[in-house]
């Protein structure tokens, strides 16, 4: 299982790096109605291990956020209402890397990720 987390935690970043977005559209990061223990877990092995991979290669946290939040941009403005974990991953990230998201308008962003 360590090995699948950390595979999974490179392609996400290397996703993140080249905005080449299908597994980190494709899978969410954090599981929004799981309990709280199991958040906890999943922002300590996944998300953290993501937004520390993600520093280690653009170098600091500003440009981690400028990258997600122009990834971010480019979707609402391409297509915004295209089911997927996207819209939802990068707040999880941009909210744990503490990023004041209060000036921002996530109105037109899908949230929902689409169920088959």
């Amino acid at each position: 299982m360590e090995y699948v987390t950390h595979r999974l935690i490179e392609q996400i970043c290397e996703e993140i790096v080249n905005q080449n977005l299908d597994l980190f559209s494709s899978h969410a990061l954090l599981k929004a109605q799981a309990k709280d223990y199991v958040k906890d877990t999943q922002m300590r092995l996944i998300l953290q291990p993501v937004i520390n991979g993600l520093i280690a290669i653009l170098k600091n946290p500003i440009t981690v956020e400028n990258q997600l939040t122009k990834i971010l941009a480019m979707r609402c403005e391409e297509s915004p209402l295209e089911p997927g974990y996207l819209g939802g991953n990068i707040l999880n990230l941009l909210c744990q890397l503490k990023t004041d998201l209060s000036e921002n308008d996530f109105s037109d962003l899908n949230l929902v990720a689409k169920r088959g």
